[in-house]
């Protein structure tokens, strides 16, 4: 009888540990963007990218891997997105971001192709590599950017900016901004005063930088943020 009490005693935990792994199983599956950003400044010292963006259709879909070939000229891409098969889903339309490393390409123009869900590959858009004119990463030193928000109020939209700094005589000399195919490039040149001491800090030093930008007009647009060590930030405003 003992037995046969442990025997049945399994039952409801198989059967839990059965409807615990259906929830959790995952798919993976070729999902097309609704666009490619390719942003513009990029040179042979950079390690370029591109950024997907679209919406899920329920909240049962999260971005997966993007897996990039460099054939050429062309650059193609195989997106793909996660699919929980069975839980609760959210019927609305989720956004999602992938940025696409491309590493240091050669200079000129690539087309940029995605695969779609019957394996032909799709063409988006293109991205130019421009010659390096110096041997450094970056033609300046940018500040390093960890996080950004747009604001809309009645004034206007605005995009506020946040990092740290490294050094105590660091500063943001200026903030460049450049507008091209549905991107803004943003470019926080960094400058080390010379009227205060130079050291380290016991911690970073955090810093915001706020600054007024163009209105959308209902299309979605890419903010491209060029930060230190050859990172970039990108967030997409579609609102």
């Amino acid at each position: 009888m003992k037995r046969s009490f442990r025997h049945l005693a399994t039952v409801p935990f198989l059967l839990l540990a059965s409807i615990l792994t259906a929830s959790t199983a995952l798919a993976d599956q070729i999902f097309l963007p609704e666009r490619v950003f390719a942003p513009v400044g990029f040179d042979t010292n950079d390690n370029s990218e591109v950024v997907l963006y679209g919406h899920f259709p329920d909240s049962c879909y999260t971005a997966g891997l993007a897996k990039v070939e460099v054939r050429g000229r062309d650059i193609l891409v195989r997106n793909y997105a996660l699919h929980w098969q069975s839980g609760t889903c959210l019927k609305a339309l989720v956004p999602w971001t992938t940025t696409v490393n491309l590493g240091a390409l050669a200079s000129g123009n690539y087309t940029v192709r995605v695969q779609d869900s019957e394996g032909r590959m799709q063409r988006f858009t293109e991205i130019n590599i421009l010659p390096s004119l110096t041997r450094r990463a970056d033609d300046f030193p940018y500040a390093y950017v960890n996080g950004a928000i747009v604001n809309r109020t009645k004034d206007g939209v605005s995009l506020v900016m946040s990092g740290t700094f490294s050094l105590t005589c660091m500063e943001i000399a200026e903030t460049r901004l450049r507008e091209t195919n549905g991107v803004l490039v943003v470019l926080p040149i960094l400058r080390l005063r010379s009227d205060v001491p130079c050291g380290h800090p016991f911690a970073p030093i955090p810093f915001t930088r706020q600054m007024s930008i163009r209105e959308n007009s209902g299309n979605a647009v890419l903010i491209h943020i060029r930060s230190m060590n050859g990172q970039s930030l990108n967030q997409v405003m579609d609102f």
